[in-house]
């Protein structure tokens, strides 16, 4: 199980700018860049791994990243982008296992049209350098808002390590825009030792966005590192 088909939606939230709000917002929102920016670079090996089944018996371990959740408005095609940071904690029991994980400190891009989306993937995917997919996004996001919330993940019991199911809520508010997760997302240990988690969901496989009583089409992916 690899994630890199998934790898482009690492992008388009990388940085963001160009917000009026005040500066306290603006500095909140600038931090939580920062951070999931750093995540991202740490946790870009999970991409090109592949699943371990070389899984401890005991013990506990803390995983730490990033999420990226896009959540498109099909009557308006126009797509909301968000991007926050990941904390998972695992214990292991032979081969059973308990993990517990949180995405929060989101900020969010809304209503990005097909052809700003474009943009900002065709920007990341040409950049040689994370310097310059990072100057390349500053140019082309903006409008950044600071989001209110957190989506809870929790897997409980015997396991696959190569395909966990996370049972998954939480509730993303952006002024007066509300964002409603619920359902189910899949993940997967990866890299020598597990040293990732990667988890993904959207609404072809049991995850549901709602926006305002607005069924809605999503894709959640977090990538996390111990």
């Amino acid at each position: 199980m690899k994630f890199g088909k998934y790898g482009a939606l690492i992008g388009p939230i990388i940085l963001l700018a160009g917000c009026q709000m005040s500066s306290d917002a603006a500095g909140l929102r600038d931090a939580r860049l920062d951070a999931y920016y750093a995540a991202s670079e740490a946790t870009e090996g999970a991409l090109y791994a592949d699943a371990t089944y070389d899984m401890p018996v005991s013990g506990t371990a803390t995983y730490e990243g990033q999420a990226t959740i896009a959540v498109g408005n099909q009557a308006t095609t126009r797509q909301d982008l968000f991007a926050g940071t990941s904390t998972y904690e695992a214990r292991f029991t032979g081969y059973e296992a308990d993990i517990d994980g949180k995405l929060q400190n989101f900020v969010v891009r809304e209503d990005l049209s097909v052809q700003e989306l474009e943009q900002v993937l065709n920007a990341y995917a040409s950049a040689d350098t994370t310097a310059e997919q990072e100057r390349a996004l500053k140019s082309i996001m903006q409008n950044a808002s600071v989001v209110d919330g957190e989506v809870i993940l929790t897997a409980r019991g015997e396991y696959d390590p190569s395909f966990l199911t996370f049972a998954t809520d939480g509730t993303l508010t952006s002024g007066t825009r509300v964002t409603d997760l619920s359902g189910q997302t899949s993940g997967a240990f990866m890299g020598d030792g597990a040293e990732y988690l990667a988890v993904y969901g959207s609404s072809d496989d049991g995850l549901s966005f709602d926006q305002g009583g607005q069924d809605r089409f999503g894709i959640l992916l977090s990538l996390s590192r111990k």
